[in-house]
């Protein structure tokens, strides 16, 4: 699990009036509704929510006090705040003291505590969409100390539902979710052979027939043209959790594309390393 960093950044420019305040409010819980299981559900930031400025005059805890409506919305947020960003007495604390960590917009600098937070816990920020520019989802900050001055990789801050649902959103939970196998419903002999009548097809049968006992492999897909210049016994790795083996050990470089239970690139991956482990005589 991943906490969600606020993106203290996002409060400015303050809202003009209570009717911005409002739509804030709401569109920032919008955007947590569509939030992934895979992240905590209370968010770190540096102080109490309710103290959060909105308004020249109004904080959030103020907002709250407002009208039946707001108290309903303001009472959710003020139920997610979760302090301070990074725990005393850790690794990530130890890194943030030592650098002076800023992101440049809008043709000024300025230092982010959240977006730092994010990256040295390895996570993801949340806020509000103050401005146009926050409705960009990737972002990078400079880290600086006495020795060198550096750019971030990027770090993702979402202000809007969407982006939980963006392409660049899915990728990043693929990366960071743990991985999670799913075996086949199906018995071993149940799984279906589909191999060319080409030279070799003999030894890929036999070999398909020893594959396909993997818990994790759904079907033999096809012959793979001769790949004799292969030298690794996994040639391929696809995102859809198709994998193309070569039997590096023949000398026509026999190999075969094999459906597995892989639903996303990280999982195909892993598999593609039990099946190398299990079954290549080059282990």
């Amino acid at each position: 699990m991943k906490d969600l960093i606020f993106n203290e950044l996002t409060i400015s420019p303050l809202a003009p009036d209570f009717g911005e305040v409002f739509q804030r409010v709401k569109q920032f819980i919008s955007t947590y509704k569509e939030r992934h299981s895979f992240f905590n559900k209370r968010i770190r930031l540096e102080t109490y929510m309710g103290d959060l400025q909105l308004t020249d005059g109004m904080s959030l805890q103020q907002f709250c006090n407002e009208t039946p409506q707001s108290r309903t919305l303001g009472s959710v947020l003020l139920g997610l705040g979760k302090h301070p960003f990074i725990d005393e007495d850790t690794p990530e604390e130890g890194r943030y003291i030592e650098n002076r960590y800023v992101i440049c917009y809008n043709g000024n600098e300025k230092e982010s505590i959240g977006l730092a937070a994010a990256y040295l816990k390895d996570t993801i920020c949340i806020g509000f969409e103050s401005e146009k520019y926050w409705k960009k989802i990737e972002h990078q900050i400079i880290i600086s100390n006495k020795d060198e001055v550096v750019c971030t990789p990027i770090i993702l801050s979402v202000s809007e539902p969407q982006h939980f649902k963006s392409l660049i959103m899915k990728k990043w939970l693929e990366k960071h979710q743990p991985v999670s196998l799913v075996k086949s419903s199906l018995e071993s002999g149940e799984k279906p052979i589909n191999l060319c009548n080409d030279h070799g097809k003999d030894v890929l049968d036999r070999f398909s027939k020893r594959l396909r006992m993997s818990p994790y492999v759904t079907a033999i897909v096809n012959s793979l043209p001769f790949n004799p210049n292969q030298r690794d016994f996994i040639k391929s790795v696809d995102a859809n959790g198709l994998i193309e083996i070569v039997l590096t050990h023949t000398d026509k470089g026999l190999g075969i594309a094999v459906q597995t239970t892989g639903r996303n690139f990280l999982e195909s991956k892993a598999i593609a390393e039990i099946l190398k482990s299990s079954y290549s005589r080059t282990k």
